[in-house]
């Protein structure tokens, strides 16, 4: 027995996207995922993004009644991903544009919270964008200058980071996700490969096993009894069998006479024990006459 030419299994990739890992973070993909990146120590891309969400999520509480305050200070709190438009309207009914140059059109609780908006984004800039900063993301020059030009000039908007969440949401998905959904299908076909190879060492084992047993059944007696016929059950029947292998053995030796009884005629008891009894005695050698004279050495010893 060979074992079964081995085929690769056939694992389709997941059907989700980055995006739909980071829109909803209550997943065991997303906490999968979080755990994926710390592994491979890239952490500061996602790190930058839910930065740039809790920010974002601020603004929201701060200038449009936030449902829930309580995590609007918490760095811990893994947001879902919102949009900000473009200018977000004050109590006096101006649009406010987070920049430095609407501060005398703000209250007095409306400047608490744009200072708090500042510390934010300062946070964010000199833990990520800067030179040299403790989680620093690969952007373009370019790129990483016009941010800081930004924030240099007053403007607090979260709008002048987006193309630096572009850029680290194609670097989470080329060096993060797509090995992480590769090693998912690798592990997924290694899995159903052991599970293959079990089933087919288990077929083969049954099989050999199957035709150990037939073979044994062919050379034992087991098999002639197993494959009797009812009627060969019938003690009658059995009996008849038994008178038959006699009378060939008789015949064979001489035994028998010519006008003995057919064999397809119903034997008697009787008949089949005296016909036995001469087959035994014809068969069984004579037995050697043992010598009534004593043996004079033991007579001599006993005296």
């Amino acid at each position: 027995m060979h074992l079964p030419l081995y085929e690769p299994p056939k694992v389709t990739p997941p059907s989700f996207t980055l995006e739909d890992i980071l829109s909803n973070n209550t997943t065991i993909a997303f906490h999968n995922f979080v755990l994926f990146l710390q592994q491979t120590y890239c952490t500061e891309n996602l790190s930058f993004w839910l930065a740039i969400q809790r920010y974002k999520h601020c603004i929201l509480g701060y200038f449009d009644q936030p449902k829930d305050p309580r995590y609007l200070q918490s760095n811990d709190w893994i947001p879902k991903p919102v949009d900000i438009p473009s200018k977000i309207r004050l109590k006096n009914g101006m649009p406010f544009h987070i920049t430095d140059s609407e501060m005398p059109y703000l209250a007095s609780s409306e400047l608490v919270y744009f200072e708090l908006l500042r510390q934010k984004m300062s946070e964010i800039i000199t833990t990520f964008i800067c030179v040299d900063a403790p989680q620093e993301i690969n952007l373009p020059c370019d790129m990483r200058e016009e941010i800081l030009y930004h924030f240099r000039s007053g403007n607090f908007h979260p709008s002048i980071l987006d193309p630096a969440c572009e850029q680290v949401m194609e670097l989470m998905r080329v060096n993060s996700f797509i090995p992480w959904v590769s090693e998912m299908v690798s592990r997924q076909q290694a899995i159903q490969k052991k599970k293959l190879q079990r089933e087919a060492r288990e077929a083969n084992r049954l099989s050999i096993s199957s035709f150990r047993l037939r073979r044994l059944r062919s050379f034992s007696s087991l098999d002639t009894a197993s494959t009797m016929s009812k009627e060969e059950e019938d003690p009658k029947h059995r009996h008849k069998r038994m008178f038959q292998i006699i009378q060939r053995i008789s015949r064979t030796l001489g035994i028998g006479s010519k006008t003995s009884q057919p064999i397809c005629s119903e034997p008697s008891l009787e008949s089949t024990l005296m016909m036995a009894t001469s087959t035994l005695a014809v068969l069984t050698p004579p037995a050697t006459p043992v010598s009534t004279t004593p043996d004079r050495r033991s007579w001599i010893w006993k005296s």
